[in-house]
């Protein structure tokens, strides 16, 4: 998914990847998060494919500056919850959407996204 400077971005369904420009789309996009972690279906998991998308999604972050990336994940996926602590996210906040009982947690990688 990485792509040559000027080339418009690669489609990939569900993923939007796009560098933040002036302060009008910074305030517009204050709470998008720049990176959702696929969920890999039971039946595909341990080959690799969650870390390739990781792998290709951080590679395009790194292009775009980003300094911090943030993710949600829902609680009750532990599964997600530990793939994403194993690369160094860390919580920040749980809760739950008005009108919604499941709760999400806010994750948050502040190191150089490698």
């Amino acid at each position: 998914m990485t792509r040559e400077e000027g080339e418009p971005p690669v489609a990939v369904p569900g993923l939007r990847i796009e560098a933040v420009r002036g302060d009008a789309m910074a305030e517009e996009w204050r709470h998008v998060h720049n990176v959702t972690i696929a969920r890999v279906l039971p039946g595909h998991r341990g080959r690799g494919i969650g870390s390739a998308l990781y792998a290709s999604g951080m590679a395009h972050a790194r292009t775009l500056g980003a300094g911090a990336v943030e993710t949600v994940v829902p609680a009750a996926n532990a599964e997600g919850l530990r793939f994403a602590e194993a690369r160094g996210f860390v919580e920040r906040e749980r809760y739950a959407l008005d009108g919604e009982s499941d709760e999400r947690v806010d994750l948050r990688l502040t190191r150089h996204p490698a």
